[in-house]
């Protein structure tokens, strides 16, 4: 139990830090959130503050990957346009 409640706190914390540095900078600022919690509400509140959940344990290359792509810019087109 005290595991699961502190993986909890530790997601909550980590959310409220992202929060608090998108709302400083007023940007929208990439970020990643790496847990231990396999619960579907972690992923629901990850989502409903546009993060990326990744749960542990995860490969280097899973993490290097999910970072690639929380570095592409929204409005970045997935296709390129001859020229």
């Amino acid at each position: 139990h005290s595991g699961h409640a502190e993986n909890e706190r530790a997601d909550q914390l980590a959310r409220d830090a992202i929060a608090k540095l998108r709302e400083l900078f007023n940007s929208d600022i990439p970020a990643l959130l790496l847990s231990g919690d396999t619960g579907h509400e972690r992923g629901r509140d990850a989502n409903e503050q546009g993060l990326t959940l990744l749960q542990k344990p995860l490969t280097q290359d899973q993490l290097r990957a999910a970072v690639a792509r929380a570095l592409v810019p929204a409005n970045t087109l997935s296709t390129t346009v001859p020229g």
